[in-house]
């Protein structure tokens, strides 16, 4: 139960945080002043040069994800059907698809 609270308590103390900081006019170096929801209305609004900014990094995200669906899953499905279906030289297969994972951990540890 303790470990539960902390949590809930790190966890909801960013959200609200978040949202607070989001409310005011900020740059910690000086004295934050509440600015209300115009920070909101200047990102929704399509004639700032945040707002530009702002919808090219949804376009973005949303492009990644469908793309990461619709593109990625189906060939990283198509290959592990292909290897397990038992084909000559599977393990060659394996070996080359594992690698990388091997590598990176070496490379850590040195």
């Amino acid at each position: 139960v303790p470990a539960f609270v902390l949590f809930l308590t790190m966890v909801l103390g960013t959200i609200v945080m978040s949202a607070y900081y989001s409310l005011l006019d900020w740059n910690r170096f000086q004295k934050p002043i509440f600015f209300g929801l115009n920070n909101f209305i200047n990102l929704f609004a399509y004639d700032s040069a945040d707002s530009v900014i702002f919808y090219k990094s949804v376009r973005n995200a949303l492009m990644l994800a469908f793309l990461s669906v619709f593109v990625q899953l189906p060939i990283a499905l198509f290959f592990a059907l292909i290897l397990a279906r038992g084909i000559r030289g599977e393990n060659f297969f394996r070996t080359v698809y594992f690698i990388p994972v091997v590598i990176s951990a070496v490379i850590i540890g040195q």
